[in-house]
């Protein structure tokens, strides 16, 4: 981490106008927990590039981590507006929104990137974790089961299924689920 950081230091310096140098090293700070100086960075990298939907993207995500929802719309707004037809905006806008309890919204930017990327493994795991929060079992169900047929050897989506099916009392199909999950990554014996 130190010799990463060492480096993308370096790039900053020999040229201070690189905005993805800037975004890289914030994306490395905020993973070290500098949070201040990856901010400085990721508002450089911005002012460098404002036109970056990927700059936009990681801000707006900072943001959200940080529990700043006003703040990060913002940049959630701009990155969809310079990149509408990618489906990564959508889907982490999606999340934040859920986080939030903004049900109706988040659902539709699910549907969004769903519909650019209706073969995304990861959007089909978070969106049927998704409905299953707000109680909607029988459309969580079809996505869970879509993403473990886009990804059968995936721990954590055997894990969150298996934690579905538990939650509506189908107890022998989630131990399938858990021990399929257990047999992937080892890490999950310790969750159930």
């Amino acid at each position: 981490l130190q010799e990463a950081e060492a480096q993308f230091r370096r790039a900053i310096q020999l040229e201070p106008g690189n905005a993805e140098a800037h975004v890289h090293y914030a994306l490395l700070l905020t993973h070290a927990g500098s949070l201040v100086t990856a901010e400085s960075h990721y508002l450089r990298a911005l002012a460098l590039n404002p036109g970056s939907a990927t700059g936009n993207l990681v801000y707006a995500i900072f943001l959200s981590n940080q529990r700043r929802p006003e703040q990060s719309d913002e940049y959630y707004r701009r990155a969809l507006e310079l990149a509408p037809e990618a489906a990564e905006p959508h889907f982490y806008y999606a999340r934040a929104l859920a986080d939030q309890q903004r049900h109706r919204e988040a659902e539709a930017q699910f549907r969004a990137a769903l519909e650019i990327e209706p073969e995304n493994q990861e959007i089909h795991l978070y969106y049927a974790q998704f409905l299953a929060k707000v109680d909607r079992p029988a459309q969580a169900d079809t996505h869970f089961k879509k993403a473990l047929e886009l990804r059968p050897d995936d721990a954590k989506a055997h894990f969150s299924y298996g934690v579905h099916l538990a939650t509506h009392g189908l107890q022998d199909r989630a131990l399938e689920h858990y021990e399929r999950a257990m047999e992937l990554d080892p890490q999950y014996r310790e969750l159930i």
